[in-house]
């Protein structure tokens, strides 16, 4: 199974999750979040105070993952999760959901062979009411450039850059008589979609010099996107990344809807021939857009999904259990107290309601 927290485009490229925060209103238990997470409490110690509202946090004690709780009930239990800390999730993840296979061996059960661990997760987020407030995704160009900063600070001064962000700003961190990075931004920081191109190399190299540690003597910039909730981004890049195969899909495909690098040859910048080393830099991928519009969700949609996506899975099981139906009542059972009110209005939508006054 293909973890996909990151994705090797190519000797140069990588694209990487680099954070992700979310939040469960429907579980408000946050011993029930850190168990389902595979977690243990041994694993966590308690900080000082909490933050955004919440009273109380809980910190790995080896990666940057936080748990928040206790603030107003309809705040539940929110997560934040670093980049460097990611890999760490989803490996507590999958052990605690591994079950044994006729093949005297264990193996995580998923929607499809396909599946990878990170689309896993976030249907498992989904399918417990939980919303997601940020998903940074990360580039990294190493060695070999495409762009440095200043190229592209360069393509967008001379305009060269066709962008719907309306905000751009470059900025030049000097230390002593000698630069220690630079870095191109798009958008505002902290709104719905916030770009930030910046020099690697520099930021690293200053945090080892300080360590005492060698320096890195390749170049490196780093493209970093951040999704938040404004207006939902960070939702549609959950939904994104778990529908598709390949995460590098998903941000080239962001990236190449919202920046463009042409050739000067014709008078509108939106008429202009998008540059060759732009289109081998994005891989030539269709532009995705982040607000298409949904279906209406109704009880024969999940009826659909259901059987589409569910019953292979369930067919297995039930040929594991030597023909016996008993474990889908467990799963029913199980499922009952985890309905959200979203659930119930599409129960009470449909033509035949809640069967039995069952509510």
């Amino acid at each position: 199974m293909n973890y996909l927290d990151n994705a090797k485009l190519n000797d140069l490229l990588e694209i990487s999750v680099d954070w992700l925060s979310f939040t469960f209103t429907s579980i408000t238990d946050h011993t029930e979040v850190i168990r389902l997470m595979g977690y243990s409490l041994d694993e966590l110690v308690s900080m000082p105070r909490g933050r955004n509202g919440y009273l109380y946090s809980l910190k790995s004690s080896l990666y940057d993952i936080i748990f928040l709780y206790g603030g107003r009930e309809d705040m539940g239990v929110h997560v934040d999760v670093s980049g460097s800390a990611v890999s760490d999730v989803f490996q507590h993840f999958v052990s605690s959901r591994l079950v044994k296979t006729p093949f005297n061996s264990t193996a995580l059960p998923v929607h499809d062979f396909n599946e990878s661990v990170l689309a896993e997760f976030i249907r498992w987020i989904r399918s417990n009411g939980g919303s997601f407030s940020r998903v940074d995704l990360a580039l990294d160009n190493k060695h070999d450039l495409y762009y440095s900063v200043e190229d592209l600070w360069s393509a967008v001064s001379s305009g060269q850059c066709v962008s719907v962000f309306r905000t751009k700003q470059y900025t030049q961190s000097i230390s002593g008589n000698e630069s220690s990075g630079s870095t191109l931004s798009f958008g505002r920081r902290g709104g719905g979609i916030y770009l930030r191109v910046y020099d690697k190399k520099s930021e690293q190299n200053n945090k080892l010099k300080k360590a005492g540690q060698p320096l890195i003597d390749y170049d490196w910039v780093r493209w970093e996107f951040e999704f938040r909730n404004d207006n939902d981004y960070a939702d549609r890049v959950a939904d994104l990344l778990c529908n598709c195969s390949n995460i590098g899909d998903v941000f080239n495909g962001i990236l190449a809807r919202y920046i463009r690098l042409v050739e000067k040859d014709a008078t509108r910048n939106y008429r202009c021939t998008t540059s060759e080393k732009w289109l081998a830099f994005i891989g030539a991928v269709s532009p995705l857009r982040l607000f298409q519009k949904l279906e209406a969700r109704t009880i024969e949609t999940i009826e659909n999904w259901l059987y589409r996506q569910v019953t292979p899975s369930l067919a297995a099981l039930a040929l594991y259990f030597g023909g016996s139906h008993d474990f889908l009542y467990d799963l029913i059972e199980n499922g009952i107290p985890r309905l959200t009110s979203k659930h119930m209005r599409l129960i009470k939508s449909s033509p035949v309601g809640l069967v039995g006054g069952c509510a």
